[in-house]
């Protein structure tokens, strides 16, 4: 037994230490598990966005506003459980070069940004933020 445990310890404690990284992950940087796109549920034509989590959510939907894509018109909607929003009739998503549209959602009270990547500063990813104070 103990021959067995001494050739798995290396393996054990690998796991444990990347298991507490992740528990002490979420208290130092909150933001980066906010992330609840799980959480958004579409129907109408994908008009309408329903909260499908038990907690609230921060909705993000960025929309054309004539210019370049430049997320300048992102408006944010707070949804509580079970909550629904439907985007007004004239409104339209903006669309980026690949045919995606801007819609994200972040655990409250966390609000949609676009960070830099990990790997390239100078390229955009979908994320989360604490919100500006004003």
């Amino acid at each position: 037994m103990k021959k067995l445990l001494k050739r798995f310890l290396p393996v054990i404690l690998f796991v444990a230490a990347i298991l507490l990284f992740t528990q002490i992950s979420r208290f130092t940087n909150p933001a980066s598990h906010a992330y609840a796109g799980e959480c958004m549920s579409r129907s109408d034509l994908g008009r309408t966005f329903t909260n499908t989590c038990e907690f609230e959510i921060n909705v993000g939907m960025c929309l054309a506003d004539g210019d370049a894509e430049d997320y300048s018109n992102c408006p944010n909607q707070l949804l509580s459980a079970g909550a629904s929003y439907t985007l007004p009739e004239e409104a339209s998503f903006e669309i980026d070069a690949y045919g995606n549209n801007r819609i994200w959602a972040c655990k409250a009270p966390f609000v949609f940004k676009m960070k830099p990547g990990n790997s390239n500063r100078a390229l955009l990813r979908k994320g989360c933020a604490r919100p500006l104070k004003h």
